[in-house]
């Protein structure tokens, strides 16, 4: 079996032949006729397709990097529960704090409950 090759004709070639794409296809028996810039345009997308592939060739890598060696380092020297003991103290200091201003005398919400009771009774 022949493989069937793609004619490429400049822009030039192409203004002349045209009406005569019927005729052309008799000759070349279906074969593909592409201007010169469409040519070009095929080559082009094969490199940036094996740049793409390159590029993400190169961030698989440095993923499996991170999960099979970085990873490591987290189980043997974690700092969850140290970040969560940090984090509970500063909440409780937290609560404690507001807890202190909203009981004093002339905090907002001391002020708001005296002004709703008032009106109420």
């Amino acid at each position: 079996m022949s493989e069937k090759k793609k004619l490429t004709l400049t822009q030039e070639k192409m203004k002349e032949l045209a009406g005569f794409e019927e005729v052309l296809d008799l000759f070349f028996d279906g074969q593909k006729i592409l201007s010169a810039q469409e040519a070009r345009t095929h080559k082009d997308d094969t490199f940036e397709i094996y740049s793409f592939l390159e590029k993400e060739n190169s961030r698989l890598q440095q993923l499996d990097n991170l999960f099979s060696q970085q990873m490591r380092t987290h189980e043997f020297y974690g700092q969850t529960s140290d970040l969560c003991e940090q984090q509970s103290m500063k909440l409780d200091q937290n609560k404690n704090l507001l807890v202190e201003e909203l009981s004093k005398e002339d905090s907002p919400l001391q002020k708001n409950l005296t002004e709703l009771f008032n009106k109420t009774f």
